[in-house]
């Protein structure tokens, strides 16, 4: 299956409503990428808004994922034109953009993605159409198959929730709780109850809307899980940065603990 039909089928699956699995991932190195592709999970998202990925390190980690069935989604720096390009023409099947405020915010980031006359993304898809050798499906296919997915992160961006969820072209909302908590006036603090109240409206609104929404989950297997009930559909069940120091972590303290009680 080419990267733009398996995108295409993601998309579906998250039309259908489906609960998606998925990983944050900003280690850099390839391997631990590939590593982490083999192990069942739905959907990878990308950090290169915070993470140290430049896009040949992203190129790398994207072929590196080649012939798995994990979707990689990759979180952009910024809603920037050029940056959303050259993510898609390396092989991203999908972006999400930080930080949107308004409406006006994601028309932009979806004409990023888009072909004319849709919208403005310039045409030159390397990677993503097997190096041309797939561009006529690819062609054909990127303006409904890429995935765009904005973050409601800020207490501007709730304010205008209802018409972000109009945005022809949007595929999904991602909560941030810790910058929304933020610029609500509680610093650090995302577990405060008028923004959980927050994160709970934004999910509803979204599921009325049929907008797939992810949230920027952690804590307990319980905890995490219980987000599906709610209405989570893009469930980030960990980090592979997370995954390797709490692996380390219980393995160490446990051979620790081992050799403490048998010496």
């Amino acid at each position: 299956m080419t990267t733009i039909d398996r995108s295409l089928e993601f998309k579906q699956r998250m039309r259908n409503g489906e609960v998606l699995y998925g990983s944050w991932i900003d280690l850099v190195d390839p391997c631990a990428c590939e590593i982490m592709s083999e192990l069942g999970f739905d959907w990878f998202l990308i950090d290169t808004e915070h993470g140290p990925i430049d896009i040949g390190t992203l190129q790398n980690m994207l072929i590196a994922m080649r012939g798995s069935s994990t979707v990689p989604i990759v979180r952009v720096p910024w809603n920037d034109q050029v940056v959303i390009k050259r993510t898609l023409d390396v092989g991203a099947m999908g972006i999400v953009v930080p930080l949107v405020r308004t409406a006006q915010d994601v028309r932009d980031a979806v004409s990023y993605t888009k072909y004319p006359s849709a919208g403005v993304r310039g045409c030159s898809p390397r990677r993503a159409s097997s190096y041309f050798l797939d561009i006529q499906n690819y062609l054909e296919k990127a303006n409904d198959g890429i995935i765009v997915i904005v973050q409601i992160e800020h207490i501007e961006a709730v304010q205008n929730l209802d018409e972000i969820l109009a945005v022809p072209g949007l595929d999904g909302i991602f909560v941030g709780p810790a910058d929304l908590s933020n610029s609500m006036g509680y610093f650090n603090n995302p577990g405060a109850p008028e923004v959980q109240e927050t994160i709970a409206e934004v999910i509803r609104k979204g599921n009325e809307a049929g907008v797939c929404v992810g949230v920027a989950v952690g804590g307990s297997i319980e905890q995490i899980g219980s987000w599906a009930a709610k209405g989570v559909q893009l469930l980030p069940v960990g980090g592979d940065r997370r995954f390797m120091m709490n692996a380390a972590t219980q393995i160490l303290d446990g051979v620790k603990g081992y050799v403490t009680e048998h010496s």
